[in-house]
């Protein structure tokens, strides 16, 4: 079965394609560079990304592109987008850090545009087949080169943008990314879509694929865990729960034995010819207890930093990136309400940027220490829109909408394991899936444009 797209929605309008022929290539590199963070300059006193000049351009040229005054927005896309800055812009009002989380209500209005914003036009006013066929392409690229560092790394070659080393000279694959852990936050989205499209109908057409074979998901799958990242292999077991209660899941039974059938057998081989890669990566907070890994531990301390900073300011938190500020000043001040780094944080390597040693690591926490019960009710009201989106648009591809709330959600919980409210993937993601389903129920017409 192909995607259910008509004439009108695969082309509803050509103004983001005819005549630029050099659109697409910069469509690719936007979506390529997403997870680029080592690509970055600093640019006064902020690390501006590639990729956010990419966005830059590819905003201004789109909007060059198509007429302003027929450019239609949903309202629950605007409403929205209103909760979010509008929340973002309160918490700063009544921060005590007004002066950084100034910085993040600028970038917070540039995540708007940049990588909420912009994705939706690409879908709505052009070609959606392209669209997300260039999405999947960036993927594979990204994840190829990553595969290309581990294969250098068995030759003795260790590419630059390597992070972490395992098993003496064998790399952790991370692409662009800082490290591994956010290469898997990337990819995490593809992976389950792909993965959901293949268990539900792997003779389907979808987009950059003729069928979704196992060859296919296969190879996703090991591109995803040469990261070797723990929050990789834990994004299966939600994937796995929010399977079992989708429609039809009865029929899908078959090919699920066989795809976790086929990575237990390979986790198996793997922990006998390499045990050290289960013990000491994938499955590490097992064998080393949970409490017990640096990791892990330093990640719960930093859930219960920002929930007492929330319970301490309940209803607009401290601002976005207030919260460090505010860890940090406790430190300075000697307290001991929080878990802080020791005494001597100053002597350590690449102190000139303090506050990084006091980041939150969840995003959950993150959220309701940085924005509060104001900023949660934001965030929420954005993802409620979006379901009840898809729920309207389910009978228009049951396949292609279900997959595209499965991999939401599942990258929702893969960015439990890492802190950035304004990781640039996850609303370039959120906001793809978003004018999908608002493009199926109501294509657009803009010959005009």
């Amino acid at each position: 079965m192909e995607t259910t797209l008509t004439r009108e929605q695969k082309h509803p309008s050509r103004v983001l394609f005819e005549g630029v022929s050099l659109f697409p290539v910069v469509v690719f590199l936007y979506f390529f560079t997403l997870h680029a963070d080592q690509l970055s300059l600093p640019l006064f006193g902020v690390t501006v990304r590639f990729n956010n000049l990419i966005a830059f351009l590819l905003l201004v040229v789109s909007l060059l592109s198509i007429r302003l005054s027929l450019i239609r927005l949903s309202k629950e896309m605007v409403w929205g987008g209103v909760a979010v800055l509008g929340s973002v812009t309160l918490s700063f009002l009544f921060s005590p850090y007004k002066g950084r989380c100034l910085v993040f209500l600028f970038w917070t209005a540039f995540t708007l545009g940049g990588y909420l914003f912009l994705p939706y036009l690409l879908v709505r006013y052009g070609d959606l087949q392209k669209i997300w066929s260039l999405y999947f392409l960036s993927f594979l690229g990204v994840g190829c080169y990553a595969a290309l560092q581990f294969a250098l790394s068995i030759v003795g070659i260790r590419e630059p943008f390597v992070t972490q080393d395992f098993l003496g000279s064998l790399v952790r694959t991370n692409a662009f990314a800082y490290e591994p852990s956010y290469y898997a936050l990337y990819m995490t989205p593809f992976v389950m879509l792909i993965n959901y499209v293949y268990l539900a109908d792997p003779n389907r057409s979808f987009f950059l694929f003729e069928r979704v074979s196992f060859p296919v998901v296969l190879t996703v799958n090991l591109l995803f865990l040469l990261s070797t990242a723990t929050s990789a292999l834990f994004t299966y077991f939600p994937f796995l729960f929010l399977l079992i209660w989708t429609p039809g899941f009865s029929y899908l039974r078959g090919r699920l034995i066989r795809f976790f059938g086929f990575f237990l057998l390979g986790g198996v081989f793997l922990y006998v010819l390499f045990p050290a890669v289960l013990t000491q990566f994938f499955l590490k907070f097992f064998f080393s207890g949970f409490m017990g890994h640096h990791s892990f531990f330093e990640r719960w301390e930093g859930i219960e930093n920002a929930w007492k900073i929330f319970c301490d300011h309940p209803l607009f938190g401290v601002g976005l990136g207030g919260v460090p500020s505010h860890l940090f000043s406790a430190w300075l001040d000697g307290s001991t309400r929080f878990h802080l780094p020791p005494d001597d944080l100053l002597a350590y390597k690449d102190c000139f940027n303090p506050l990084k040693f006091f980041e939150p690591m969840n995003v959950a926490t993150e959220l309701l220490a940085s924005l509060g019960i104001v900023g949660a009710g934001a965030f929420t009201t954005a993802f409620f829109f979006l379901f009840r989106l898809l729920k309207r648009s389910y009978s228009q591809d049951p396949i292609l909408l279900i997959g595209f709330l499965l991999s939401t959600l599942v990258s929702l919980f893969a960015l439990q394991f890492n802190q950035g409210l304004l990781r640039t993937y996850i609303w370039v993601h959120f906001s793809l899936v978003f004018a999908t389903g608002e493009k199926l129920l109501n294509p657009v017409d803009c010959r005009r444009c």
